[in-house]
């Protein structure tokens, strides 16, 4: 899995609901939470959100809610015409041209959300030209009735690792009022604070089994006891060939072996990076990458239940806390894929078969 999940569950957990602020009064960390009854009646929560590293893009997905008869504490609400996301100081890390798109994931009998992308909104006027991205829809057919949601994904092309949940504001409308609340929304600094103190910088397999170039820069590494010192595919000491194995070939015999090399190999190159960077990962992981290493001659079975592909993807994954991205991570470039493609199930495995030394 390709995808750096950022747990809108723990978001919920540190993030009390509290009252609704007056507009204009600022949002911050203190006074955004997960969830919100808005000032219309309607249940208003980041559900999850997500950093897909390998296809550049970060997904933020808000479920609004009629609660009516629920017994959840919002309001009986007024028929919703508008809901506008005013993202503020997200122009600091991210450009214009990194396109942002709000739209519509799941309906509500036959209503219909119309989404747009602006940095003004005149349907509330709330803010005027802000200067910062209002991601926006209004209601184009029917409304919420009582117990029905809807959910919307907000999406921002290029990836961007320190963008996290903080302070945002949502804004509805029922017939002529519109009503602000602070609300969890993607901003450059996060209100969520990383348990990890290190400052460590991961990428996935799938990230550096695609960027041959920057994969070239943290080599030779040493994974079950082979020395991978080149991205060309083909070769038995290619890192290329040890991160891009699925199916095919590659299956036969113990696959989940592929796959502990495949995250092994990732692991050490993002400890490789960090270093470079004057980072450090923490005791804790070197302490998991040499455990799982020693399962590399371990049969199919031993593997599968130590957890160590698991556990090490789980990192692979996990959000950097480097704090700010160096180069040449900040400016990757598009994925090169032809090496991987061609490694991808050739019958090449590390360590064993026609590579065992």
């Amino acid at each position: 899995m390709s995808k750096t999940l950022f747990w809108a569950a723990i978001a919920v957990l540190i993030c009390a609901v509290i009252a609704t602020p007056a507009v204009g009064q600022g949002c911050d960390c203190e006074n955004s939470p997960s969830s919100i009854c808005s000032g219309q009646g309607f249940r208003i929560t980041l559900v999850a959100f997500e950093i897909d590293q390998d296809a550049g893009t970060s997904n933020w997905d808000y479920q609004v809610c009629n609660e009516t008869g629920l017994g959840t504490g919002c309001d009986a609400p007024k028929d919703l015409s508008h809901i506008d996301l005013s993202l503020p100081g997200l122009g600091e890390c991210l450009t214009a041209s990194q396109q942002i798109v709000l739209s519509q994931l799941s309906g509500f009998d036959n209503a219909l959300l119309a989404c747009g992308v602006d940095d003004e909104d005149p349907s509330c006027d709330l803010f005027g030209d802000t200067g910062d991205f209002v991601a926006k829809c209004d209601i184009a057919l029917g409304n919420l009735d009582p117990g029905e949601c809807v959910t919307m994904r907000l999406s921002i092309a290029g990836e961007q690792p320190t963008l996290g949940a903080g302070a945002a504001m949502t804004v509805t409308k029922a017939g002529p009022e519109c009503v602000g609340n602070c609300l969890l929304g993607p901003a450059c600094e996060s209100c969520i604070e990383d348990p990890q103190e290190e400052e460590c910088m991961t990428r996935t397999p799938g990230f550096w089994g695609t960027h041959p170039a920057i994969t070239s820069l943290f080599l030779p590494v040493t994974v079950c006891g082979e020395d991978l010192s080149t991205v060309a595919a083909g070769s038995c000491d290619s890192a290329t060939e040890a991160m891009c194995v699925s199916g095919g070939r590659e299956s036969r015999g113990n696959p989940v072996y592929a796959q502990l090399v495949r995250q092994l190999t990732a692991a050490k190159l993002n400890l490789a990076a960090t270093a470079a960077n004057g980072g450090e990962c923490g005791d804790e992981i070197e302490l998991l990458i040499a455990e799982c290493e020693a399962l590399c001659g371990a049969n199919k079975k031993t593997i599968s239940e130590s957890g160590c592909v698991e556990a090490l993807a789980a990192f692979n994954e996990s959000l950097d806390t480097l704090g700010t991205t160096p180069p040449p991570f900040d400016r990757p470039g598009p994925a090169q894929p032809a090496q991987c493609r061609e490694a991808n199930g050739n019958g090449l495995v590390i360590g064993t078969g026609s590579c065992n030394n």
